[in-house]
């Protein structure tokens, strides 16, 4: 059959240039959440976003939008008179685009109005910029800059609160929302009361950049057993929040929600072990984190499990054998335990044989528990079958039988 080959295309300039241009504003916007969430200081932030600014102008010197970035930089230093000349040059560039963004030039009047303070002038770039955001409601930029402009944000934390969840529901997933709304977080947290997709989402991102405070934590500890289902999302806020800083309250809403959304496996476990070691009193605790331990590991298990267990047992075989086995490991340490579970674990170890089961756990019970006396002819029998079982280990996954 004839085949035809085709070399991929090579990516013109703009795709490359555009490509750099999307890189350097999300670098920017990283850099203006740092530093709006303190974990920067201003003169990190201006040095990193010069050094920015100036990569973006050596791509492409004919874009507004990096001078209007110089242009806010010079004025957060009050380098007044240079802003005004870089706005100039921005504005020019603004008027010569083929393609002028509304965004861009709303940001250029948002950037007078910082220099000029008149509240009619103001007011007046706020209607402009009011109108712009009406005919483009889904432009999170000009949002943004109607925060910052409209005296109806700026005298309520509810209306803001109330534009910023707005823009969420609008499909804008933009970081600088979340920003807004954590710093409103802070703020006011009575804002924060309940846990709607985009409280989740503003936490979410919250957790991932370290930004989570002492009382929005304490504020999802409240919120969080109200929960009627279990979440991915909240479970990986708290994940988050208890490797940062690894307290009982985070550790009792991590356990509880695992355990409402029946969450089982070796991913698990170390959060059922510590809620152990913790002494939490949860439902059904003992048994996940007996579910979801690795059978194939060695696990020093807590002496409250074995307590545990002495009285409500309904394990499975293999869980109860290593169970066992691990107490009779541990006998001498524990030898109020062993004395008290050891007709258990006899009777236990005698009905595995009957029942003819065989794993690395059994194994060690019949070793270690089973006596010439325990046996009669039938359990002999059976025994010698098991003692003789050998267990064959493959490394190529491709193997399907023996």
């Amino acid at each position: 059959l004839p085949i035809e080959m085709r070399p991929r295309e090579a990516k013109s300039k703009t795709q490359i240039v555009e490509k750099e241009k999307q890189r350097l504003t999300a670098q920017i916007m990283e850099y203006y959440g740092a530093f709006r969430m303190k974990k920067i200081s201003t003169k990190t932030w201006l040095q990193k976003n010069y050094e920015l600014i100036e990569n973006w102008i050596e791509y492409d010197d004919t874009d507004p939008e990096p001078k209007l970035f110089h242009a806010h930089l010079l004025m957060t230093e009050e380098r007044y008179n240079e802003a005004v000349w870089v706005l100039e040059h921005a504005k020019n560039a603004i008027m010569q685009s083929k393609d002028m963004s509304s965004a861009i030039w709303c940001y250029y009047l948002y950037l007078n109005s910082l220099r000029n303070r008149d509240e009619n002038f103001v007011n007046k770039i706020a209607k402009e910029v009011g109108q712009s955001y009406e005919m483009e409601p889904n432009n999170w930029r000009i949002a943004w800059l109607l925060l910052y402009l409209s005296p109806e944000y700026s005298t309520s934390y509810v209306k803001k609160w109330l534009f910023i969840k707005k823009q969420f529901e609008r499909g804008c997933n933009s970081p600088v929302f979340y920003i807004e709304a954590l710093l409103l977080m802070r703020l006011e947290p009575s804002l924060f009361m309940q846990l709607d997709e985009f409280e989740i989402q503003t936490l979410l991102y919250a957790a991932k950049h370290d930004l989570l405070t002492a009382d929005m934590l304490m504020q999802l500890h409240y919120l969080l057993p109200r929960m009627k289902e279990y979440s991915p999302r909240l479970f990986k806020i708290m994940k988050y929040a208890y490797a940062a800083r690894e307290d009982d309250e985070t550790l009792q809403c991590i356990c509880s929600m695992l355990v409402k959304g029946g969450k089982i496996g070796k991913e698990y476990f170390k959060y059922y072990e510590a809620g152990i070691k913790k002494n939490l009193r949860i439902t059904r605790l003992y048994e996940y984190y007996m579910e979801s331990m690795d059978l194939q590991a060695v696990v020093e298990i807590p002496k409250m499990v074995y307590m545990y267990f002495s009285y409500n047992n309904a394990l499975s075989y293999e869980q109860c054998a290593y169970l066992y086995a691990s107490l009779v490991r541990m006998k001498q340490e524990y030898s109020d335990l062993y004395e008290a579970q050891q007709f258990k674990i006899e009777e236990f170890t005698l009905r595995m044989i009957r029942e003819g089961r065989i794993n690395k756990d059994l194994a060690y019970l019949y070793k270690e528990i089973v006596t010439a006396q325990m046996l009669d002819e039938e359990l002999a029998m059976k025994l010698s079958k098991l003692v003789y079982t050998c267990q064959i280990t493959v490394s190529d996954e491709r193997m399907r039988r023996i």
